[in-house]
């Protein structure tokens, strides 16, 4: 008998063990069983992502189990590859359920370290081509798996709305609808394919996409980094959460709280938010949701809790799944002993963990093949990164034809500026550092250096007012047939925590520098080319004065590790500019959430008052952008005729999709890409709405002189809006739809809601 129940035994922790290790069972299955084995110190340290420290100091500290996530970057290539395997298997062995540790890495535009490095988001936005975000993700996506890791932070969903915030070019663009375009491709590109749930395995070539920072993180109060979002409901709804709602249908599998608070509740407390908001009304159950770093202790500081233990339950209960930096969440194997925190709470948040270890394919093969990096940052990869870089510089001034210039007239090129041989300014911050950066200095001289007399001279600081290296740069220019000067921002001046800036106006010695050198060419009769490499928009003194003694200027915002082959080849006309505004480029600080910007504008045109001044208007500048949202120039012309709409009326049904149509025609010599951009403007309705919002784009190349007819395709859900009871309604009567290559189209055509 007491064999037999030995056998029994045995049988039973066999089909145990089984079921939590079988990979043919779901992923919720294995989630259930493997939870119901777990101690409570093993629960707790699933919730912690460890940062500062190794898996040994972790467990020295936190108990001999395993942890959600660890970061690791110490090294590169296959190095930094054997040593996460290393950590994995030191961390499965050392643990009794022999779970494994997960990897994150920032996948803002690079997968790893090595890896190949991809423009900012705020290069990639005015690409306007969501098949181009789909290809770049899917490298980073494939790459990042590669290099060992699991689960991305990608993509930055905040609607960067002021460009004093310092953390303004890890935004695609202030537009919901563009960003809301953008979302599915990225989350397609990283993990593999569109849709599905995070209880779905994924295909263990790709990682699983977080998104920052939920929700209205560009919303800022004077620019300033975490700042309260004190907003209205609909304006949060129809603007900063429409793209999360569409990076949820897409199949996003997780999500980063933001800093700020959000109409005084803080993101990382917000049961509303989280529970109600992102769970419910927006139907995404399964997702893991990751604290930013010391925003749990942060609670105290806002005096929304009474200490770190007090901050942790009230985060754990709004569901923040995991404390990022693991220096808080430790506190909760008290708390949930105390009883002040259930259980089923810290059940729901390990499950969420669980469920991402489970589906992305770590239980099943947690080790990384180093063999595999070769692979990283190939030729196509840099090929890819190239034709990105391209897609997103914008020409926005070009006096005279100045660009492209012709080589074959040039015997000497002045490059000025400290961001012409800076590689750390070019590919910008969140960078997995390792691959070769090719600056706008090695572009120039590699092509031309043996033809063209090339000079370089940095001329100027950009986080000091020195002004001492200008009169090195003038004498440079005065000596040379052609000056470009290359400036824009550094790591520091553009960048999260420090970047924010209460001004717009180029920093440090540069707009010094920039008059200097631009005023001494135009007195000698020769050209100024200015480019850009910079992470927000700038202005150009007061009332933009030095932009008369610009012949071109060039936004390449931060381009990435080919964006010094990219603006060259741009500048000698070997590639003509297709790169649009995502974003209006406002004329002065004075103008933020003023009506220069396309959504907070509230009448289509200005009203005027009896004496003759116009209602939007400010005394001392225009109130219109210095470049409008959508604009950049090309060096080839666009016409646009006969637009349409089918049908052009309609009954009202949310699921019914319109289709507009337009021709548009290459006028010039020279083959082009084109942003065909839609914008509609509502009929009389029970609220004031925006004057018009982007409806649709498509992006198309064009060769000289030949036209295309483009339909872009517009559903009547898109149209609606929250009412003041905050019920989504789409209002019957006449919208108009204006087309063109930037939102002051003024192109049109109508049609009628019933």
């Amino acid at each position: 008998m007491k064999y037999i129940l030995v056998i029994l035994l045995f049988i039973t922790l066999a089909t145990e063990a089984v079921l939590y290790k079988d990979p043919t069972q779901p992923v919720n299955t294995r989630v259930a069983d493997l939870l119901s084995r777990m101690t409570l110190e093993e629960k707790v340290n699933q919730l912690l992502m460890v940062i500062f420290m190794t898996p040994a100091e972790a467990q020295q500290k936190y108990g001999k189990t395993s942890f959600g996530f660890f970061l690791d970057e110490k090294q590169t290539g296959i190095p930094s590859i054997v040593s996460r395997n290393e950590i994995q298997s030191y961390v499965i062995n050392q643990s009794r359920l022999n779970i494994p540790i997960a990897f994150f890495v920032e996948a803002l535009h690079s997968g790893g370290r090595g890896a190949t490095i991809f423009p900012m988001p705020c290069g990639l936005g005015p690409s306007w081509n969501t098949t181009l975000i789909r290809e770049v993700y899917t490298v980073i996506g494939q790459e990042a798996r590669i290099c060992g890791y699991d689960l991305g932070f990608a993509p930055v969903l905040n609607l960067m709305t002021d460009p004093r915030f310092g953390r303004f070019h890890e935004g695609f663009s202030e537009d919901p609808v563009l960003v809301q375009a953008y979302a599915p491709e990225v989350v397609a590109g990283l993990q593999g394919k569109l849709g599905g749930k995070p209880s779905d395995y994924l295909d263990i070539n790709y990682i699983a996409s977080l998104a920052k920072h939920f929700a209205a993180y560009g919303k800022t109060q004077g620019g300033l980094n975490a700042s309260p979002a004190d907003i209205s409901l609909q304006t949060l709804f129809e603007v900063y959460l429409a793209p999360w709602i569409s990076f949820f249908k897409s199949g996003g599998r997780g999500l980063m709280t933001a800093h700020n608070c959000i109409n005084s509740v803080p993101c990382h407390a917000n049961t509303w938010l989280i529970q109600d908001i992102a769970r419910t009304m927006f139907d995404w159950k399964e997702g893991l949701i990751s604290s930013d770093e010391v925003d749990i202790v942060q609670l105290v500081d806002y005096k929304v809790a009474y200490n770190v233990s007090d901050a942790c339950v009230k985060a754990l209960s709004a569901g923040v799944d995991l404390d990022l930096g693991a220096l808080y969440y430790p506190t909760l194997y008290d708390s949930v002993k105390s009883g002040r925190i259930s259980v089923e709470i810290l059940d729901r948040s390990v499950s969420n963990l669980l469920r991402h270890k489970f589906a992305s394919g770590l239980f099943d093969h947690p080790y990384t093949d180093p063999s595999k990096y070769q692979t990283v940052d190939n030729p196509a990869h840099r090929g890819l990164a190239l034709e990105a870089a391209l897609q997103g510089i914008i020409l926005l001034q070009n006096q005279n034809n100045s660009l492209p210039i012709n080589i074959n007239e040039i015997k000497s090129i002045a490059v000025i500026g400290p961001n012409a041989d800076n590689a750390d300014n070019q590919v910008g911050s969140y960078t997995n550092f390792g691959a070769p950066i090719v600056t706008f200095l090695n572009a120039i001289k590699s092509d031309v250096g043996n033809k063209i007399l090339v000079q370089y001279s940095q001329g100027a600081s950009i986080d000091t007012n020195d002004p001492s290296l200008i009169p090195e740069a003038v004498a440079l220019a005065q000596k040379s047939d052609l000056s470009i000067l290359v400036i824009g921002d550094s790591l520091y001046s553009c960048a999260e925590a420090h970047g924010d800036r209460d001004h717009l106006d180029l920093i440090g010695s540069q707009q010094e520098l920039l008059e200097q050198v631009a005023a001494s060419n135009k007195m000698q009769g020769k050209k100024t080319i200015v480019v850009l490499i910079h992470g927000r928009p700038v202005t150009f003194g007061n009332y933009n004065v030095l932009l008369q003694n610009i012949s071109a200027l060039l936004s390449a915002w931060r381009p990435g590790e080919e964006g010094g082959t990219a603006i060259w080849k741009i500048i000698k006309g070997e590639v003509n500019p297709s790169g649009k505004l995502a974003q209006s480029w406002l004329r002065y600080v004075g103008q933020i959430e003023g009506p220069a910007n396309p959504w907070y504008k509230w009448t289509e045109g200005n009203w005027v008052w009896s004496w003759g001044t116009e209602y939007y208007s400010y005394l001392d500048q225009p109130s219109t952008p210095l470049f409008p949202f959508g604009f950049g120039l090309s060096y080839t012309s666009y016409s646009y005729s006969n637009p349409s709409v089918t049908p052009s009326t309609l009954n009202l049904n949310p699921n019914f999709t319109l289709q507009f149509s337009v021709n548009v025609e290459n006028t010039g010599n020279v083959a082009g890409d084109e942003v065909v951009q839609v914008y509609v403007s509502y009929p009389v309705s029970p609220i004031v709405r925006w004057s018009r919002f982007l409806a649709g784009f498509q992006k198309i190349h064009l060769n000289p002189k030949q036209s295309q007819k483009v339909v872009i395709n517009i559903s009547v859900e898109s149209l609606g809006y929250y009412d003041f009871f905050m019920k989504y309604q789409i209002q019957p009567g006449v919208y108009t739809l204006y087309v063109g290559g930037d939102s002051t189209a003024k192109l049109s055509t109508n049609f009628t809601i019933l």
